[in-house]
């Protein structure tokens, strides 16, 4: 079984910033001094998100009984390998977040979603923590609620690991 923590939208978000201040730096900045320090700032907040971001694919294999973590970034990339009996227990938490995007005349728009976050806990009480994605809460969430899916798939998970699954209170 894999896991993966993808971070796509960190790194596009990141190559967005530093287009954009090239965009700021080279195009603009002929005519008026700040957009030089506007892309010049979009341009480091860029690549401090790319060198900062990492991927983590996490391999479970259960007939070695091991536990694989590659962590790949800009700058390093680092193997840990445990084994699935030091896995103490599986936590699933959720967090409530609300992203505004403002829209044409000034008005905003509000969208809450659930982030989830699936982390392993070792006997040495060290946390690995894994992005488990995101899901949208509305009136929808009422009939079919996003967090039942999400805990399906995280004791799925701790079965797969032999490990007790604890969800943390919203």
């Amino acid at each position: 079984m894999v896991l993966k923590d993808d971070r796509h939208r960190r790194f596009i978000l990141a190559y967005w910033l530093v287009i954009g201040g090239q965009f700021f730096t080279l195009l603009l900045s002929h005519y008026i001094v700040v957009p030089l320090f506007a892309g010049l700032g979009l341009i480091a907040i860029g690549l401090f998100i790319l060198l900062t971001t990492r991927s983590v694919p996490i391999e479970l294999d259960k007939a070695t009984g091991r536990v694989h973590m590659l962590l790949e970034g800009a700058r390093r990339r680092e193997e840990r390998e445990l084994g699935m009996g030091q896995i103490h227990k599986v936590v699933l938490r959720r967090l409530t977040q609300t992203s505004t995007t403002s829209a044409k005349r000034g008005l905003a728009s509000a969208r809450n979603y659930y982030q989830f976050t699936l982390v392993l806990v070792t006997d040495q009480e060290a946390e690995l923590p894994i992005d488990f994605g995101q899901a949208g809460c509305g009136v929808t969430s009422l009939i079919l609620p996003p967090d039942q899916r999400k805990r399906e798939e995280a004791a799925q998970i701790a079965k797969f690991i032999g490990a007790p699954l604890e969800v943390s209170p919203a």
